[in-house]
């Protein structure tokens, strides 16, 4: 299969608020919620009471 490789941020410390001057609404947007998902797959699972 030649499925194309992920999009993923290159550097976590690069949060959304810190390129959005580079980028349009658009870009952003995507850019936000990939990030946001890669911080979220590293995280451990909640635990509740």
């Amino acid at each position: 299969q030649e499925a194309h490789e992920a999009v993923r941020p290159t550097d976590l410390f690069r949060r959304p608020e810190q390129v959005s001057r580079h980028l349009d609404k658009d870009q952003l947007a995507l850019y936000t919620l990939i990030w946001k998902r890669t911080v979220a797959c590293q995280m451990e699972d909640a635990r509740f009471d």
